[in-house]
C-alpha cells in the first residue's frame, strides 16, 4: 500500500499534521488554562504547530531543500490555515462548542486542503533554468498552420 509515491507522501503528510495536531494543541490548551481567549490562543498554538510542520514536512515528507522560496510559499499556506482555522474557531465558539473541540474540528477541516497547497506549492521543485515553462517566447496563445 506505501509502495505508491503519492500514498506514501500523504502518510507522511498525515503523521506530520497528528504531531502538529499535538503540538498546537498543547500551546493551545496552555494558553486556554492561563486564561487567554480562544479566539486569541488560535493563531498561537497554530503557530507553534506550522514551525512544526515546516520542519518535518520539508526534511520527511516532501524531502525539499529549505530555501528562502519554500519557507515564503509555505508561510503563505500556513497564513491562509491560519485565518481560516481562526475563522472556524470563531464561528464554532458562537455556536456553543468548547474551545478545543473547535480547534480540533478546525484542524481536521483543513487538513486536505494544506497538504494539496503544500505539495503542489510550498515544496514544489523550481523547472530546471531553461526549460520552456520559464521562457517568454512569445507564442502564448498563438496556433501553427499546416
Amino acid at each position: 500500500m506505501l509502495a505508491n509515491p503519492l500514498v506514501r507522501q500523504s502518510s507522511k503528510f498525515a503523521a506530520v499534521g497528528v504531531s502538529n495536531t499535538l503540538v498546537s494543541l498543547l500551546a493551545f490548551q496552555l494558553l486556554i488554562d492561563a486564561g487567554a481567549w480562544a479566539t486569541a490562543s488560535s493563531p498561537l498554538g497554530f503557530a507553534v504547530g506550522a514551525v512544526n510542520g515546516y520542519y518535518w514536512n520539508r526534511r520527511w515528507t516532501f524531502s525539499a531543500p529549505d530555501t528562502t522560496r519554500s519557507r515564503l510559499r509555505y508561510l503563505l499556506v500556513q497564513l491562509c490555515g491560519l485565518g481560516m482555522t481562526s475563522g472556524l474557531v470563531w464561528s464554532l465558539d458562537r455556536l456553543g462548542i468548547a474551545p478545543t473541540g473547535s480547534y480540533v474540528a478546525a484542524i481536521a477541516c483543513l487538513t486536505g486542503a494544506t497538504f494539496i497547497a503544500n505539495r503542489r506549492f510550498s515544496f514544489q521543485p523550481d523547472p530546471p533554468v531553461g526549460t520552456p515553462s520559464n521562457i517568454d517566447t512569445g507564442t502564448v496563445g498563438t496556433e501553427a498552420t499546416a
